[in-house]
């Protein structure tokens, strides 16, 4: 199970790799994240435990911490000739929603949808062109989404704030808003 908090210096993300070891995705400002790459495991721990909580209880070790810069990648062609971009490759997304590896996983899967069904060679022009059609609306209605909400939720100003707050509300409470939601996230979505 994975377990994601909104911060006030950004979202924090731990990912299972194993029963008690997680990998830390923890998005803060460039001069932040500077500062933090310097923290000895002691006072990086201090921070981070006051900043997700005490949910999974305390944090004890931190192995080796990288950085890297967080702003959306796309191309906007991703055929060519015998030649197809998919998954992080043809986009590149901010972690806050966890869509870029949905998104390249629907890549994968309407690409083999297409080789598959196609009588051509598998490097087909035609088959590519089909599956660019296919994962054009996803692809850009993903990252529309993804961007929107790293906009929303980086906002400080108290009327977003307040609108975020509510729409949060809203979505837990109210089950279509929220089946909606998780649909499209999930990638329940015409590909």
């Amino acid at each position: 199970m994975a377990f994601k908090r909104f911060t006030k210096s950004g979202s924090i993300a731990l990912l299972p790799i194993s029963s008690n070891n997680f990998s830390l995705v923890w998005c803060l400002s460039p001069n932040l994240a500077r500062e933090v790459m310097f923290y000895n495991e002691e006072k990086f721990l201090d921070s981070l435990q006051k900043e997700f909580g005490w949910y999974l209880g305390k944090l004890l070790k931190a192995s080796n911490k990288a950085t890297y810069p967080l702003y959306l990648r796309y191309q906007r062609k991703n055929i060519s000739h015998r030649f197809a971009i998919i998954g992080n490759a043809a986009q590149t997304l901010h972690p806050m929603a966890a869509q870029g590896f949905n998104l390249g996983m629907r890549d994968v899967a309407s690409l083999a949808e297409e080789i598959i069904s196609s009588p051509h060679d598998i490097g087909d022009y035609d088959n590519l062109i089909r599956f660019n059609k296919h994962r054009n609306a996803d692809r850009q209605a993903t990252i529309k989404l993804t961007s929107s909400l790293v906009k929303l939720f980086a906002s400080n100003s108290l009327s977003i704030k307040i609108g975020r707050s509510v729409g949060l509300f809203a979505i837990e409470n109210i089950f279509f808003l929220k089946m909606s939601l998780l649909h499209r996230m999930l990638g329940f979505v015409n590909h």
